[in-house]
């Protein structure tokens, strides 16, 4: 078996997802930049470090060392984390933007024209990546110095 043959992602499909970090990241600031925190913060300070962890989420597919990726993901998200941490942030919006990020992609793919249950697969595909960056980013909010080794 191939690495590519024991990735998870898309199974047969284009190795890409039709939707690109910056649109994920417009969708995602649009629903959060009326709430508390977000709408008295800088305009620069928004976004935080989400978007380099939005790239390696939609960007899945276009690498198949799994293990790679994760600690990509992991580095990414620990450093939103110590962002959101540094800007006294509450533990809740935190966990508010990671579940704002899955309904971004899964807007941006609705707007690709994916049928739902291509779109229900991919988004699904991705929840275990998006749950290890939640937790990574909450490890280091929390003020763990290093993000717990990658599964």
């Amino acid at each position: 078996m191939s690495d590519r043959d024991a990735s998870p992602y898309w199974h047969g499909w284009d190795d890409t997802l039709p939707v690109c970090a910056d649109e994920v990241i417009a969708r995602w600031s649009r629903t959060l930049r009326h709430e508390q925190p977000w709408r008295d913060m800088p305009l620069d300070d928004v976004s935080g470090e989400m978007r380099r962890v939005v790239i390696e989420l939609v960007n899945a597919a276009c690498e198949f060392d799994g293990e790679s990726r994760r600690r990509r993901i992991a580095a990414a998200a620990g450093a939103h984390g110590s962002y959101r941490r540094a800007q006294r942030c509450s533990r809740g919006a935190l966990a508010l933007e990671f579940a704002l990020v899955r309904g971004a992609i899964t807007g941006g793919l609705r707007g690709s024209g994916w049928p739902d249950a291509q779109i229900r697969q991919a988004v699904d595909n991705l929840v275990p990546d998006i749950r290890l960056a939640r937790h990574v980013a909450e490890r280091a909010f929390e003020g763990s110095r290093t993000p717990e080794a990658v599964q």
